[in-house]
Order: C-alpha cells, then sequence, then structure tokens
C-alpha cells in the first residue's frame, strides 16, 4: 500500500498536475466567425479520462463533441461520466466588430487614376491594412476602374473587408466637378447620397482600394 502511495504522488509531481490519473478533463478548440453576421464559427471538445460513459450536453440539447454553423455567441455544454463526475464549461465564439459606413467625413479616394475628395467612411471588419482600406465597388465594378460615373444616379455600393466580408445597398452619387460649389443643396433622395468632387485635371496615380482613419457612425442592418 505505501508503494502505491508512493507512485501516485511521484505521477502528480512529474505531470505536474494535481490531478489524479483517469480524472475528467475537457479542452475546446474554437473557430470564430469569419464575419459579423456569418455562422461558420465551430467548436470541438476533446475529452480525456473519466470512467464508463461519457455523455455530453449543450444548452441547446446538442450531444455531440463538434459543433459547426455557430454565429457569435456563448456556448455552454456539461460534460459527465457514469460514474457521476462532471466538467462544466463554455465556449465564446466572436468575429471582428460589423463593417459600418457613414456619410458626411471626407476621405480621399482614386477613381480612374484621378484623385477624388468623397464624404464615405468605412470602419470594422477586418481591414486590409493600417491604415484601414477596403474594397469599393459601385454595381460590382472596382471603384478605380470607373471611368463613367453620372451625378444623380443610383448605384450598388459595395464595400468588402480582407476577411471577405461584404456589405452591399444602392446608393444616390452626387458628382461634383472643379470649382462647383461642394456645399451646394443635396440632391433629395430617400437612398444614402454618396458626394464624389472631382477635380477638373486627373492625376496619374491610380489605387484600388479606400483609405479612411474617421469615426463611423452609421452600422448595417
Amino acid at each position: 500500500m505505501k508503494t502505491l502511495r508512493s507512485i501516485t504522488a511521484l505521477f502528480i509531481l512529474l505531470s505536474g498536475t494535481i490531478s489524479f490519473a483517469g480524472e475528467l478533463s475537457v479542452e475546446a478548440t474554437i473557430q470564430h466567425p469569419s464575419c459579423f453576421n456569418k455562422k461558420d464559427g465551430a467548436v470541438s471538445l476533446s475529452i480525456s479520462g473519466g470512467k464508463g460513459e461519457i455523455t455530453i450536453i449543450w444548452q441547446d440539447g446538442i450531444s455531440s463533441t463538434y459543433r459547426d454553423q455557430l454565429g457569435n455567441g456563448v456556448y455552454t455544454y456539461t460534460v459527465r461520466d457514469s460514474k457521476g463526475e462532471s466538467v462544466e464549461g463554455k465556449a465564446e465564439l466572436k468575429s471582428n466588430g460589423p463593417l459600418t459606413i457613414s456619410f458626411g467625413q471626407k476621405t480621399d479616394i482614386r477613381i480612374n487614376g484621378t484623385k477624388v475628395l468623397g464624404d464615405i467612411h468605412i470602419s470594422g471588419g477586418t481591414p486590409f491594412s493600417d491604415p484601414e482600406m477596403y474594397m469599393v465597388r459601385l454595381d460590382q465594378e472596382i471603384i478605380h476602374e470607373r471611368s463613367d460615373i453620372n451625378s444623380n444616379q443610383i448605384y450598388n455600393l459595395s464595400i468588402q473587408d480582407a476577411s471577405g466580408c461584404a456589405l452591399n445597398f444602392p446608393v444616390m452619387i452626387q458628382k461634383i466637378v472643379g470649382n462647383e460649389n461642394d456645399n451646394c443643396e443635396k440632391e433629395k433622395s430617400t437612398l444614402p447620397l454618396m458626394t464624389l468632387h472631382f477635380p477638373k485635371l486627373p492625376t496619374s496615380n491610380s489605387m484600388s482600394l479606400v483609405t479612411t482613419s474617421l469615426v463611423s457612425t452609421m452600422q448595417p442592418e
């Protein structure tokens, strides 16, 4: 008996834990959702130790060691062996914040090689770089490649981040050229109004991303 106790004590010392061999333990591996509004997250439970049959119960009644198609949130579980020993835990899934956009803050944009002053600001999600940069399209065409942007016309505005998360909605474009008054009366529209102020002479640079570092105030649905 003394020899058995000595071996057990030696096992505890070498393992660096205070647990006896066979004690039930659970480790959760988490895959966070790729986008704020997507349900592509997952949780995998690795179970060791315990005695007899192992049962798993999640808060919603699922009894699997692997869960997928999960969105942001906290998912709790209980793992129990046949002797009544149990381990309770939780897995918190959290993506980056949602893409957000606001109008009214001035931002430099390159459109077909021309430096344009716009009033659009983007934040959230996973930017391409720092300062924050995002891919912007009008009617599925990258904004810097467009040469036919017209005033008082409706376009589908698409914002995409480095994770492929996207925000899409229609906007009305108000185009201002040269010395036209930037404070001219806004067009009346039930849609968001996006103002683009073009110079008379284009520059030679081109850029496919919108750069912004201001604070966004409007969140998508």
